[in-house]
């Protein structure tokens, strides 16, 4: 995936976790007139599916409205999770791959060094020594 999209993707999934999480607690907020602390926690151990129970709506609408919450924003938030993740692991591989890219490398300038000291058949070992760790 290209990195600026990549970017964007990472940018949508987040923003839709902060939405989720916001018209959750609002909601819950006003219809149970739960604090704003308790709204939140109730959202966010729903969206997330932990589910301890000491909170449960109280009405019907928001035993409805809860319901369909949770079939909608269980899997967005798996989705956007799933993005988020996805952007960190494709950020480490490129960094790996930079890493290693830089390691081939050094490994084909020892291998010049090693054959030059070969052909030149001088037996000082410690000019070899000299040439590989001026190369670092």
């Amino acid at each position: 995936m290209k990195k600026r999209q990549s970017w964007s993707y990472l940018i949508i999934a987040v923003g839709i976790i902060i939405f989720l999480l916001l018209a959750g607690t609002a909601f819950f907020h006003l219809s149970e007139r739960w604090s704003w602390v308790d709204s939140f926690y109730f959202t966010s151990v729903t969206i997330t599916t932990v589910g301890y129970g000491d909170l449960t709506p109280t009405h019907n609408i928001s035993k409805i409205v809860t319901a369909l919450f949770g079939l909608i924003s269980i899997p967005v938030t798996v989705f956007a999770f799933g993005v988020i993740a996805e952007n960190y692991l494709e950020n480490r591989m490129g960094r790996l791959e930079e890493r290693m890219k830089e390691l081939l490398v050094r490994e084909e300038e020892i291998e010049d060094i090693i054959e030059d000291a070969e052909s030149e058949s001088t037996s000082n070992k410690s000019g070899l020594f000299k040439k590989l760790l001026s190369r670092r």
